[in-house]
């Protein structure tokens, strides 16, 4: 039997959050809420790992990107982090 209030997937990091602080994980997961900061490396971290999963779901459908088209989502991933950031 399903409930509704568990969401349908959950990641290690959501539970690693709710251990950590289950106030937290309600704020991020639930409410939907988003911090008034993202330090300089999650940030970074967020766009290489963009980029990587760009990359490799390339390499499943069957397409050959390059290492120049990885770098151009990479920075493009970044500059939306910017912008984002500066809003």
């Amino acid at each position: 039997m399903a409930r509704d209030d568990l969401p349908p997937a959950t990641s290690a990091s959501q539970l690693v959050s709710y251990a950590m602080c289950p106030r937290r994980y309600f704020l991020t997961y639930v409410a939907g809420a988003t911090p008034e900061h993202r330090s300089t490396s999650l940030v970074l971290g967020s766009a290489v790992h963009g980029a990587a999963g760009w990359f490799f779901s390339e390499r499943l459908e069957g397409r050959e990107p390059t290492m120049e088209d990885a770098e151009s989502v990479l920075r493009a991933d970044l500059c939306a982090e910017i912008v984002e950031r500066s809003e």
